[in-house]
């Protein structure tokens, strides 16, 4: 137990203190030890008293979970925490998968120059599977020279 002040310090220490014979013979054979003295444990155990730095600090919630549930808490956290790590590393792995075959089905290509944008009207509108590249190498020579604004909404005359 924690207190904000000396007084209460000291009135814990005098309403539960017990001597260390006490305590040890009690625990072997509690025959040893009265009611009264037996009622002076807090969940079976003696209380023992320090006094806090900053009892502001504290976490009061904290004190009313026994230890097992906070080994519980805290294994449920960490299994939350690896399987969120698994799942993401497996969504990236499958992110880089579908990228990869995406630039896979991208051609390399190479423009040849200055291409007419009828040229790049035809491409665009021939079938993606054999499109030429005048299309894409059209775009690209508008956007260095437009920029991405006017490139955007470029109409093909």
């Amino acid at each position: 137990m924690t207190f904000r002040s000396f007084e209460g310090r000291e009135r814990c220490f005098k309403e539960f203190s017990v001597p260390w014979y006490t305590r040890v013979f009690g625990a072997v054979c509690s025959c040893f030890v009265s009611r009264k003295t037996l009622d002076k444990q807090v969940r079976g155990r003696w209380l023992q008293v320090h006094s806090a730095v900053a009892p502001e600090l504290l976490n009061w919630h904290h004190f009313s979970t026994t230890s097992l549930e906070a080994v519980m808490r805290e294994t449920v956290f960490y299994l939350f925490m690896v399987l969120f790590l698994a799942l993401s590393y497996y969504v990236v792995k499958l992110l880089q998968k579908a990228d990869f075959e995406r630039r896979e089905l991208v051609p390399d290509l190479a423009c040849r120059g200055e291409v007419l944008d009828s040229r790049a009207l035809i491409d665009y509108a021939t079938e993606p599977i054999h499109r030429n590249g005048d299309y894409h190498c059209f775009c690209a020579a508008k956007y260095e020279e437009l920029g991405p604004m006017e490139t955007k909404d470029y109409n093909f005359t």
